[in-house]
């Protein structure tokens, strides 16, 4: 992006009065620590957080959506009556409350995604239970009520928890676990039977307990474990239930059955109203869905008091085996890229890698640099370069580094997509960009948080990264982190549409073109490595001004948990603004957007600061993360 500014006879005109002026507008003091100015702490509390992102698109298949395919209500209703009426029998058989059978119909029949079939489910499920336990005692089945409440007031609290668990879960891998759920549970019930007949659990008394303090420690467990598969799941835990009383306890199958529809009863309305408050329902479905679990409830029920306890048992079994089995051969095991990995994973020190080499995701190879590995005890620091730079703009800093005992610490650094040797990526999502970076701090082993330092389209990814993984960053700093509107994001993207680019011709004039550029601003050594950076992404410089005109900042922003130092190179302010860009006037909206910031401004800064007046950056960083 930078590059292209260069590029174009009014910028170079633009660019070489700009920067002579800033320089001069702002006192100079040196390139020591008194070349910047400390401005107040500038604090905002972040807004909520966002919903959990959705899928990245890169994976394959039909999306998921949150409504049915059908567009009409009327036929959804009616859907909703056969589904219902079809779990609620089922449910009421079972006594499972009928959420193993209503899932599979919403996420196969309708195409919704397995988040909303389990919040839409959830709520059938408090139905079916409440109508089934009310049917049970009525016709005079045996419901254990003091069992029933123990079990429920446990898993109202697990299944809460569970349940906010779930929002986080990708939707592949929620349906994923849900079909080894059911094939689990069905395999539980097929095998009650042989435990019985062993009596190595119900049958078995313990010696020195009495029977009721056995019972309640086991439906205290019950409870536990029926909560966190209800939230999860979205089941009504009447497949953890049933076989746990019938087996652990010696309850009578029918009376398994009874107790168990009574005590989803909490647990599901609580997981409910957790999917609900996500937006993972789908109200016009449930008006087809509740009439007809209510019917078929009272149906079900009413056939499992006359029937035999073997053959509710082989039924109930042979239905979720075939609602597991199903759901397994539909779904894709899922596949965690490294940055999916839970950050607080605890995992054994990788081994020590190459100081450099390349990384190979399935998208593309990324060029990395991993220095001073033998260091503990610190933070990683992350080194993210601007565009069209490699991570070679980082030379000066790095030596500088060096000369302090104190600011050493394990330091990577990252060709960014289409930059130095990394491989050669055009119009890059910002998205991709740092999810890149993510994947390969994992691929080098890096399993604590990080402190990152970017410049311009590195303090992008930067910000990107604390938004997409806060768990993963521990401080940021920032060197312009120019802040566009949506005006401004328009200009940018004309701009890089219409730029004009380096022409190639036969006596290689353009060469001295590129080299004339900065021979001004920076001496011959460092114009001589931005030469051979710009050449290298000859092909790529103007997507870096893709992947943050198509970025809105104001999303962002709000995510980023992490404090961060925000640094302001005048030159480079005054450099944007020359273009109309508004960066001198949006800058307040970083500050004010990004939680816990402090904010420095350096004087006499331009493009190229980072190399020519490296202690006015490093310095104050290193303070702030070692602070």
């Amino acid at each position: 992006m930078i590059a292209g500014f260069l590029n174009s006879t009014a910028v170079k005109r633009q660019s070489r009065h700009g920067i002579h002026r800033c320089i001069h507008m702002v006192p100079s003091k040196s390139s020591s620590t008194q070349g910047y100015r400390r401005r107040s702490q500038v604090v905002m509390l972040a807004g909520s957080e966002a919903a959990a992102l959705g899928p990245d698109g890169l994976g394959t298949g039909e999306p998921e959506t949150d409504e049915p395919k059908q567009p009409r209500a009327w036929k959804n209703v009616l859907l909703g009556l056969c589904f219902g009426f079809i779990a609620g029998m089922m449910g009421a058989l079972a006594g499972l409350g009928g959420g193993v059978i209503l899932i599979p119909l919403m996420t196969g029949v309708l195409g919704i995604s397995q988040h909303v079939a389990h919040g839409t489910s959830l709520v059938a499920v408090a139905f079916t239970a409440s109508i089934g336990a009310a049917s049970y005692a009525l016709r005079g089945g045996i419901v254990r009520v003091s069992t029933a409440l123990l079990i429920s007031t446990l898993a109202v609290v697990t299944a809460r928890i569970s349940s906010q668990f779930a929002q986080a879960v990708k939707s592949e891998n929620l349906k994923w676990y849900f079909a080894q759920y059911l094939v689990f549970a069905s395999l539980l019930l097929l095998v009650q039977p042989l435990f019985q007949q062993l009596q190595l659990f119900g049958g078995v008394q313990m010696e020195g307990m009495d029977l009721k303090v056995r019972n309640s420690l086991i439906a205290t467990l019950l409870g536990l474990v029926t909560g966190s598969v209800t939230g999860l799941v979205g089941v009504g835990g009447g497949t953890i239930m049933v076989p746990g009383m019938t087996i652990l306890m010696g309850f009578a199958q029918k009376t398994a059955q009874g107790t168990a529809l009574l005590a989803s009863i909490a647990p599901s309305i609580v997981s409910a109203t957790t999917y609900i408050a996500s937006g993972n329902f789908v109200p016009s479905l449930l008006f087809g869905i509740l009439p007809g679990v209510s019917v078929g409830s009272l149906v079900g029920a009413n056939i499992a008091v006359r029937s035999q306890d073997g053959f509710l048992r082989l039924f109930c079994a042979s239905v979720l085996l075939l609602s597991g089995l199903r759901s397994l051969l539909s779904t894709k095991r899922p596949v965690q890229t490294a940055e999916e990995v839970d950050d607080n994973e605890i995992l054994k020190p990788s081994k020590k890698v190459p100081e450099e080499g390349f990384l190979t995701s399935s998208r593309c190879k990324l060029h990395y640099k991993y220095l001073n590995q033998g260091i503990k005890g610190k933070n990683p620091l992350v080194l993210l370069h601007m565009a069209p730079r490699s991570m070679d703009e980082f030379k000066e800093f790095i030596d500088e580094m060096a000369k302090n005992r104190d600011w050493k610490r394990p330091v990577i650094l990252f060709d960014l997509p289409g930059y130095g040797t990394s491989d050669r990526l055009k119009d890059i999502p910002m998205k991709r960009l740092s999810d890149e970076i993510l994947t390969g701090l994992r691929s080098l082993g890096i399993r604590s948080k990080v402190d990152i330092f970017g410049h311009l389209l590195g303090a992008h990814v930067a910000m990107s990264m604390a938004s997409r993984k806060p768990k993963r960053v521990r401080k940021l700093a920032l060197a312009d982190p120019i802040y566009l509107t949506a005006e401004t994001r328009e200009m940018v993207a004309d701009w890089a549409k219409s730029a004009p680019k380096p022409q190639v011709d036969e006596n290689g004039a353009f060469l001295g073109d590129i080299w004339n550029k900065r021979s001004q601003f920076v001496p011959p050594d460092l114009n001589y490595r931005c030469v051979m950076d710009e050449l290298r992404a000859a092909d790529t410089e103007d997507s870096s001004s893709f992947s943050v005109s198509k970025t809105p900042i104001e999303d962002i922003l709000p995510k980023v948990k992490a404090p961060s130092l925000v640094l302001w190179s005048l030159g480079v302010v005054g450099l944007f603004d020359s273009f109309g860009w508004k960066i001198g006037e949006n800058r307040a909206l970083v500050e004010t957007g990004l939680p816990k910031a402090d904010v420095i401004e350096i004087a006499d800064a331009n493009i190229d600061g980072l190399c020519t007046q490296t202690s006015a950056y490093s310095d104050p960083v290193f303070a702030y993360l070692e602070s």
